[in-house]
């Protein structure tokens, strides 16, 4: 969930988002696999209502989640931007781009 905090949209760590705690050890395409699911998942619940700055903030979590997992991994001292850059995300490894999906949304069609 994503709540409204400081003026800004902010990730809610609440069960839906736990599974976005990255475990140690496995692979990054099995690990965005997982992640796909729960955002789809997640997105498919709450897709009622204005959710664009809302999926904005959960896809800017997740690529921060992920960036880190990844330094972690192959232990990065850097911030893992250039290294790790979206298209790298998105592209390379499969991440679903949550902010992209009310595109499709039929309500959102004139």
């Amino acid at each position: 969930m994503v709540v409204w905090r400081n003026g800004s949209w902010t990730p809610y760590d609440s069960k839906a988002l736990r599974p976005l705690l990255l475990k140690e050890g496995e692979n990054a395409q099995e690990q965005v696999g997982e992640l796909n699911l729960t955002l789809r998942g997640w997105a498919n619940y709450f897709n009622l209502g204005p959710v664009s700055k809302a999926y904005r903030a959960v896809d800017a979590h997740v690529r921060g989640r992920l960036r880190r997992w990844l330094r972690s991994k192959h232990k990065i001292d850097s911030s893992g931007w250039s290294r790790y850059p979206d298209r790298y995300l998105y592209k390379t490894l499969g991440l679903v781009e949550l902010s992209l999906l009310t595109q499709r949304l039929p309500w959102a069609k004139a």
